[in-house]
């Protein structure tokens, strides 16, 4: 048996889910938490703060005792400024602003 799906890679070896590959399944999985964190990143950025993928991924995990994958978070950061275009000057992560 294997844990985990199977891989597509023609040589059997097992291929890495991208960060946003991961966010996408967390946000399938999870959509009302993502929908949450989306609310939190907007209002830190009304309030002026800069915004922290990671700061707003720990907060999730805290408050709806829910694993994410760190990789994730990287998706997660991309994919505010998708939902809202607005966020971008205010995202950071990894110490550096979300390109716009």
């Amino acid at each position: 048996t294997t844990s985990g799906p199977r891989t597509a890679a023609s040589d059997g070896e097992r291929t890495r889910a991208t960060p946003a590959e991961r966010w996408a399944a967390f946000v399938a999985a999870h959509y009302n938490v993502a929908t949450a964190m989306l609310d939190v990143a907007r209002a830190r950025a009304g309030a002026g703060d800069r915004v922290s993928a990671k700061a707003i991924a720990e907060w999730a995990r805290a408050e709806y005792r829910i694993p994410i994958n760190n990789t994730a978070v990287a998706g997660f950061a991309a994919w505010l400024v998708e939902r809202d275009p607005s966020l971008a000057s205010a995202i950071e992560r990894r110490g550096k602003s979300v390109a716009k």
